[in-house]
């Protein structure tokens, strides 16, 4: 076993710091090397989702849109292959208030509890 920083156990680790620090860009870039390497991960995919859509908050709207449509990507990635994981529905449904799309939003929501 590899114990190095590039080890993917060690990727996730610094993928989480990042976002326990609120370092979404950092993020972005330690959980894309990631599913360079693994592209079945749903941790990385998951947070990578979480990543792109706090940092689509910090861009001009062209550039917005472009995080927020990787971050889409990689909630229904995870969607598509375990509804229940973590809490999948809820971080997709803020993603969908951010883009003002309510109802679709308040479902997942409501779904997430149900969970």
């Amino acid at each position: 076993m590899r114990t190095d920083g590039q080890s993917l156990a060690a990727r996730i680790g610094l993928g989480k710091t990042a976002v326990q620090e609120q370092k979404w860009s950092d993020g972005c870039d330690i959980f894309e090397d990631v599913l360079e390497r693994d592209t079945a991960n749903l941790f990385a995919h998951y947070d990578a989702g979480i990543c792109h859509r706090e940092y689509g908050l910090q861009l001009a709207w062209v550039l917005r849109n472009m995080q927020w449509r990787k971050a889409t990507d990689n909630f229904l990635w995870v969607i598509a292959r375990d509804s229940a994981f973590e809490d999948v529905l809820y971080q997709l449904a803020v993603l969908l208030q951010y883009k003002k799309e309510f109802p679709r939003s308040f479902e997942l929501g409501h779904r997430q509890v149900e969970l």
